[in-house]
């Protein structure tokens, strides 16, 4: 009975109608019921529902977010040696979760029980002054 109510605008851009399932349905009908001003915003996204777009959270977190280029930033900031290996890389991913990645060759080398407890020691240091751009090596 959903795919009934679905505007024409959308059936068409849907890539394979026959493949989307009865809850992906339900959540664009109630959507657009809810609020007539995402219509458009469902027909941009429409060629990707059922490939990208699966599940009817993921339809929802990009119709609140906008288009997903303006989520957070893909930060990366590649540390080298003075030698210019590569030590390790500083990501931020997609959702806006930091992380440190090391080379594997330093996994034989490195103490990394020595390397997380200077981390901790800068980012507790950061976090009690208020100021993380003011903390300094020692």
């Amino acid at each position: 009975m959903m795919y009934t109510k679905i505007p024409n605008e959308i059936l068409t851009k849907i890539p394979d109608i026959h493949q989307l399932p009865v809850y992906m349905a339900i959540k664009i009908v109630r959507t657009i019921t809810e609020d007539s001003s995402k219509l458009q915003r469902i027909i941009e996204l429409a060629p990707e529902i059922g490939k990208s777009v699966t599940t009817p959270s993921k339809l929802e977190s990009l119709l609140i977010n906008g288009d997903k280029k303006h989520n957070v930033p893909h930060r990366t900031n590649v540390i080298h040696s003075k030698d210019g290996k590569k030590l390790f890389a500083f990501k931020v991913d997609h959702k806006g979760v930091p992380s440190l990645v090391f080379n594997k060759e330093l996994l034989a080398i490195v103490n990394f029980d020595d390397v997380c407890k200077k981390v901790e020691l800068l980012v507790s240091n950061a976090i009690k002054s208020g100021r993380p751009d003011l903390v300094t090596e020692d």
